[in-house]
């Protein structure tokens, strides 16, 4: 079992991935990987930002929200 906080913690495998920024496509590819892996959305942790600007940004966020994975979050950005 991982224990990434006090309220997040994992056992069997875990899909961690970086900032989609707008790319559907991408985040669809790896969406698939993870699907066909057999691993589930509470197990996936996104780091880093999940848009930007231009082509997908809504479509992007929404299949990222859609999909129930984990989302690691830094507040306090100046």
């Amino acid at each position: 079992m991982i224990e990434l906080n006090d309220h997040v913690r994992v056992a069997g495998p875990v899909a961690v991935f970086g900032g989609p920024y707008r790319n559907l496509e991408a985040t669809r590819a790896f969406f698939g990987e993870v699907s066909r892996l057999a691993i589930p959305a509470s197990n996936v942790i996104r780091t880093g930002d999940v848009i930007a600007y231009d082509a997908d940004a809504s479509a992007t966020l929404a299949l990222v929200r859609a999909s129930g994975c984990h989302v690691v979050v830094r507040l306090g950005w100046k």
